[in-house]
């Protein structure tokens, strides 16, 4: 039996930007036969990061093959006592950081696109601490980490559902290429077949 690839989709804001930011990567991986797992505000209110570092593990410990993680809302710097704040997701129950998310995973191959403020932060992160083959990307550039998102990722989004004649990972590439040329990209794939 082949076990279908999921998407874990993270949104820490219930405005509607970032709502519809959740719906379009839902349909698009939706596209490309990937399941979506959504985390994002619920009857209770935000979401927790314990959710989803137990979303993380239990997709790890169900040997699913994780394609993407996609993290949408508002980011923020943490200053932690070290010399360089870290980059992280703010939840009802403490901060997400990029170790957070790294230390979960399994050798890849994975895309991660980070659309929250101070995401070249959480790229550099990533790219020092992600084993195997992975594509990271974030529409923010290193001089802009605050730029808004409004339009971007919904665009992004549509066009890598539209985008289905490719591997998952070129889709994404060629979206992002499209939408946030100014943006970090940093890919270490063996092959883009690899990078499915």
């Amino acid at each position: 039996m082949t076990v279908k690839p999921v998407a874990i989709l993270i949104n820490n804001d219930d405005s509607q930007r970032h709502v519809d930011n959740i719906l379009a990567a839902k349909n698009a991986c939706t596209q490309f036969g990937i399941e979506p797992i959504i985390i994002s505000s619920d009857e209770h209110g935000k979401p927790t990061r314990k959710k989803v570092i137990q979303t993380l593990e239990q997709v790890q410990d169900n040997q699913q093959p994780l394609a993407l993680i996609y993290l949408t809302g508002h980011g923020l710097l943490l200053f932690n006592g070290s010399e360089k704040p870290s980059s992280s997701i703010h939840f009802k129950d403490g901060p997400l950081v990029a170790n957070d998310i790294a230390s979960r995973l399994g050798s890849g191959p994975i895309a991660i696109y980070i659309d929250v403020c101070f995401a070249p932060g959480w790229v550099e992160e990533l790219n020092q601490a992600m084993p195997g083959p992975f594509l990271l990307l974030s529409d923010k550039p290193v001089n802009a980490q605050q730029r808004s998102c409004r339009g971007v990722s919904t665009e992004f989004w549509r066009l890598v559902g539209e985008n289905q004649s490719v591997p998952f990972t070129t889709s994404l590439s060629q979206a992002w290429e499209s939408v946030c040329p100014d943006g970090v990209r940093i890919g270490h794939c063996m092959s883009e077949a690899a990078c499915r």
